[in-house]
């Protein structure tokens, strides 16, 4: 099963604030100079079951777009529909964001068991098991998360990401840390995940053109 996401006349900006304060002052007392446009009227539809690649350069708001549709921060203007509905399940959607983001105190397999009990998994430790051989991560989940390497950091990413076999999967630039067998295991990945997909990547030629749609992100707005 697969959703279906539409963004409707969405804008974001971000607040700037003054870069000449002290960091205490800008942490207790925020002084705001003006607000950057990220994006203005965006209009998209993205089909249940397609995978959209978005591109575009550092800081043209692709990693935003992923978060507004994930629902981590709100848009100024406009309506995100996902699965037609904004009160969609946040337990349907898969997200892998950042590397840094996988507490690195805990083990791989506490990270997923972490993951497997915020999606309320009914067999944890088959999920893990799954994901684990899926991403190649077997000889690894004893191993903090804080000691692995980026490449493998990126594998748990992944992992912790379709653990909960998600509806719609959105990933950051998952192909960055990758070594060659890991982008194979993302792109077969690909090919048979029923799931939408939306990845951002600076790296459209490893996943290649059978993987659906190209969209630009840039100059306040998406194209196609």
């Amino acid at each position: 099963m697969s959703l279906g996401v539409t963004l409707s006349s969405v804008s974001r900006s971000f607040d700037i604030e003054n870069p000449e304060r002290n960091l205490f002052k800008r942490l207790v007392q925020r002084h705001i100079v003006g607000q950057k446009l990220v994006f203005r009227d965006v209009n998209l539809e993205i089909r249940p079951g397609e995978r959209l690649c978005l591109v575009g350069p550092n800081g043209s708001g692709k990693t935003t777009l992923l978060k507004l549709i994930a629902g981590l921060i709100p848009p100024d203007s406009g309506e995100i529909l996902v699965g037609g509905t904004t009160a969609y399940d946040r337990g349907a959607v898969g997200l892998m964001l950042s590397i840094e983001m996988l507490y690195p105190a805990l083990t791989a397999y506490q990270v997923l068991e972490h993951t497997a009990h915020l999606y309320h998994s009914a067999e944890p430790h088959a999920d893990i098991e799954r994901v684990s051989r899926l991403w190649g991560l077997e000889k690894f989940l004893d191993v903090r998360a804080g000691l692995c390497s980026n490449g493998m950091k990126a594998r748990l990413a992944l992992a912790r990401a379709t653990l909960p076999r998600p509806e719609l999967l959105l990933l950051d630039e998952p192909t960055v840390f990758l070594d060659k067998e890991g982008v194979e295991r993302l792109v077969q990945f690909l090919k048979v995940c029923p799931a939408t997909v939306v990845l951002t990547t600076h790296q459209p030629e490893i996943l290649g053109k059978e993987f659906g749609r190209w969209v630009y992100v840039g100059s306040g707005g998406v194209s196609n």
